[in-house]
């Protein structure tokens, strides 16, 4: 499975990194020799994506200078300003138009740093054959954590896994999704799995960094210094 297209979710205020994001949206913060936002366009261009709509919200003007129309990293890329914040859920449903004839598609959080393999998790996805494959990485203190058996979604809130932000989802999301503030996971695949019963989980167990506090952003900062970790 080729997987041509994916979703970035930029369109949060960064209230837990002000006053850097005040005047500066989060995805923009520089990390070693580039803005975050910069390490996951790369990172989705060498597996082969080839086209990304970013959803806009907080400086969106800046997010979408910056980025332009995606050629500087080899991709198309499209908007989706939100007026009021949709979250994830609603985020992703107002830009439906744009990946409901895919087999497939990404999503991924501007913030996250991660070094999936994504044709080893398309290879999962497509063998699992379920509408929804969540990449997951074992627990850490401060996340949501997540129950998987068999590499299948069990349950939210318990469990020794948390979520990447990081997803292959089909279509069949978009009927579950409204267009209203929600959440992605408890308002979209949750509901999703109760209606199908098979939700698929991907292990990730190399890298991942949250970056949304500002305690994350120094560790990632320490960490790129230390071994000028880069997607590109």
């Amino acid at each position: 499975m080729k997987i041509k297209k994916a979703f970035v979710f930029a369109a949060g205020l960064g209230e837990r990194m002000r006053p850097l994001t005040l005047k500066t949206p989060k995805p923009l913060l520089p990390l070693g020799e580039k803005p975050i936002l910069d390490y996951t366009l790369f990172y989705l261009k060498k597996y082969g994506v080839e086209e990304v709509v970013i959803n806009t919200h907080h400086l969106a003007d800046k997010i979408e200078s910056h980025a332009g129309d995606g050629k500087k990293y080899g991709l198309k890329i499209n908007y989706s300003r939100e007026a009021e914040l949709l979250g994830t859920g609603g985020g992703l449903k107002k830009a439906e138009e744009y990946f409901k004839n895919e087999e497939a598609f990404f999503t991924l959080n501007s913030d996250t740093l991660i070094n999936c393999d994504l044709h080893e998790a398309a290879q999962f996805h497509e063998e699992q054959k379920t509408p929804a494959t969540l990449v997951v990485a074992p627990w850490q203190e401060g996340y949501t954590r997540i129950q998987i058996g068999n590499g299948r979604l069990l349950n939210i809130r318990c469990g020794d896994h948390l979520f990447t932000g990081l997803a292959l989802l089909t279509p069949k999301i978009f009927e579950i999704l409204q267009t209203t503030k929600s959440n992605l996971i408890s308002d979209g695949v949750m509901p999703l799995l109760q209606k199908v019963k098979a939700v698929s989980c991907f292990v990730h167990e190399g890298y991942w960094r949250d970056i949304g506090s500002m305690e994350s952003y120094q560790q990632a900062q320490e960490e790129w210094a230390a071994s000028h970790f880069t997607r590109r």
